[in-house]
């Protein structure tokens, strides 16, 4: 026995017992590079006998910002099926800088959390005291990047301005809002202004982002680059796809304001089968407005999620010619996309817009027009976005005059079916005003969410959003401490919002994941009701305590069956958390001429370290052996090189 209170053996000894010198709870990972996804798929649409409005019941305006001082503005929203969404902006500072802020909310329009400040006033790779441009983008479990430009502008103004130079940047963050790693610089083409910042993220973290930069021979070029942002900050970093890429393939004349469109799905995980699969990343799509042949317009082109390679050249989206400017391109499950822009042409001046079947930019139809503006787009402030749900349906909002004569700018949004038939015509979103450059996204069960800036948040021009919906069921996930003996309590909410004036139902019922019925957690079934005005209750599992180390595990509570409502998120994640750490093990070892074999039972969450010394004078260094990872059974290890008269050996765990 030593100083350490370790039990140091050799091979001429009985090995009776190895105490750790430290402990920390927790597994290894592994990670196949072709796109292993650890993860728990979140959505399941369900939709029961009652149809969506199709305007959706308007909720509150709330405003969104907490910080008021200056102007906020330059809204920009990502939301993932389920309906959570985050809302980002820029924001007038002190001193002639700019911040970036955001916040996230859960899909009933209630804030999650509090503010975030995005960029890192400590960071200053460039001169950056201006950030605009911003754009933000949610994977399928919560996760979600803020992007934006950043630098000194050529013009100013809050609302027409161009930079002078600048560069891109961006910032991970988990499901809990908490950052992962810093701001890092996206683009290495440093000439010139890089701006017109836009992100897409698909279902399972792999992410696109794309700006205006310079390097296609001619004028202004799309640039991109692609990243992996599935697994968390210290398993990969910010880790680039690729190298950054040239978007556009007509290199003549300037491109501007990209918009990126990701897949929202993911695809051939379910529970199920596995926690974890092997998929082949799926396509994406970059539209922008600027030369093409035949003359100026509205441009796509789609590339392989799999290598990021282009499918094919640039295509045309708008068919009418003269202005066209500033798309939106939003993406179904199943690889359809519109895209919408905004023009003066020979049909009218206003908000347009086309759907497409797939990557090769096979039309659905024509061009056709979503709105009229009562403001000219040519001389008037004027900017329009989309949201594109799930199963393909899809909302427009812009900002225009409230009437012919004038008066306050306005929002207004239309909703499209999936097959791109109107559903209402246009209606006003925004409460008061004026209100300027909206920000749209729609969940899987045709829910959506707009954000904008304007009014008056007790300083000058404050961010706002408005949720408009029909009741529709949520499920949360919850995190819970495994505990030492008996049950602990697994506390899932099931919310529906907004209220309903009808009697609402849905069944549930527990299933495995990486967690055993029975074993780990109890079985628990049954059917919810809420009656008229009712908008949340509860589920209980009981989660079995025991004081063996493993891995963290989880398992599912299912939605089905509803009645009078759909389900937007029908799957709750419940994760149990280990609290048991892992102990040094009692080592035995065999020995067979130079051969030493040490045996020991090894825990399934919980790595072991094994190091020899071949003295143990003071000052002696330990060496290690082998690191292994616990299987729940008997390890053995083998030493091949113990030659000396007498090798100790000692087992930490870590």
């Amino acid at each position: 026995m030593n100083a350490d209170n370790e039990q140091l053996h050799t091979p001429e000894k009985a090995f009776m017992k190895s105490n750790h010198l430290f402990s920390r709870p927790g597994g290894q990972t592994s990670r196949d590079r072709s796109f292993l996804r650890t993860l728990v798929p979140t959505f399941l649409l369900a939709v029961g006998p009652t149809l969506l409005m199709a305007a959706g019941i308007p909720g509150p305006q709330i405003g969104v910002n907490t910080s008021t001082s200056g102007y906020q503005f330059l809204a920009a929203m990502g939301m993932n099926e389920a309906g959570n969404f985050v809302v980002a902006w820029s924001s007038q500072g002190t001193g002639g800088e700019e911040y970036v802020f955001a916040q996230r909310f859960n899909p009933d329009a209630t804030p999650l959390g509090a503010e975030i400040r995005v960029d890192d006033p400590n960071f200053h790779p460039y001169q950056n005291p201006i950030k605009r441009d911003v754009g933000v983008a949610v994977d399928a479990n919560g996760n979600f990047v803020v992007v934006w430009t950043a630098g000194v502008l050529f013009s100013s103004g809050q609302f027409n301005y161009d930079f002078q130079a600048s560069e891109i940047y961006a910032q991970r963050f988990d499901y809990r809002g908490t950052n992962q790693g810093p701001n890092f610089l996206v683009n290495t083409e440093r000439s010139g202004a890089q701006e017109h910042s836009a992100v897409g993220i698909d279902g399972f973290g792999l992410a696109v982002i794309a700006w205006k930069g310079y390097g296609d021979g001619s004028g202004t070029a799309i640039r991109a680059q692609r990243f992996d942002f599935s697994q968390p900050y210290g398993v990969l970093g910010n880790e680039f796809l690729g190298s950054e890429f040239v978007v556009n393939s007509f290199t003549n004349g300037s491109q501007f304001h990209p918009a990126v469109a990701m897949n929202p799905w993911v695809p051939a995980c379910p529970p199920f089968i596995a926690p974890s699969c092997v998929v082949s990343p799926l396509d994406f799509y970059i539209v922008w407005d600027g030369s093409g042949s035949g003359g100026d317009g509205i441009f796509a082109r789609g590339f392989s999620g799999g290598n990021g390679l282009p499918t094919g050249s640039q295509f045309r989206v708008n068919t009418n010619s003269s202005f066209q400017e500033r798309p939106s391109v939003g993406m179904s499950e199943d690889g359809y996309f519109v895209v919408a822009w905004q023009a003066d042409n020979s049909v009218g001046n206003g908000i347009f817009a086309r759907r497409f079947l797939d990557i090769n930019g096979t039309p659905l139809g024509g061009e056709f027009q979503v709105a009229t503006l009562l403001g000219n787009v040519r001389s008037h402030f004027v900017r329009s976005t989309l949201g594109v749900s799930a199963m393909g349906k899809f909302v427009l909002a812009w900002n225009d005059l409230e009437t012919p004569a004038g008066g306050n700018e306005a929002i207004f949004a239309r909703v499209f079916d999936a097959d791109g038939v109107p559903e209402a015509s246009p209606f006003p979103v925004s409460q008061g005003g004026p209100f300027y450059r909206p920000s749209a996204r729609m969940d899987a069960a045709g829910n959506f969410v707009t954000a904008y800036e304007g009014g008056n948040d007790g300083s000058f021009y404050g961010i706002y959003a408005r949720r408009n919906g029909a009741p529709t069921l949520y499920i949360n996930d919850v995190s819970i401490t495994e505990g030492n003996s008996g049950t602990t309590n697994a506390i899932f909410t099931v919310t529906l919002s907004p209220a309903s004036t009808q009697t609402v139902s849905v069944a549930y019922s527990t299933a495995n994941f990486t967690a055993t019925s029975a074993s780990d957690f109890q079985p628990n079934s049954g059917t919810l009701t809420f009656a008229p005005g009712a908008t949340s209750t509860q589920i209980v599992v009981h989660v079995n305590s025991d004081t063996e180390p493993e891995a963290d595990e989880s398992f599912l509570v299912n939605l089905s069956n509803p009645n009078n409502a759909p389900i937007a998120k029908s799957r709750g994640v419940g994760t149990i958390l280990n609290d048991d750490p892992c102990l040094g093990p009692t080592l035995s070892a065999s020995i067979s001429g130079n051969n030493c074999t040490l045996r020991f039972q090894g825990a399934s969450s919980c790595t072991y370290r094994l190091e020899y010394n071949d003295s143990l004078n003071d000052g002696a260094s330990w060496t290690s052996l082998r690191t292994v990872s616990g299987i729940g059974g008997t390890i053995a290890v083998t030493d091949t090189n113990a030659t000396t008269q007498a090798r100790f050996y000692r087992a930490w765990t870590q």
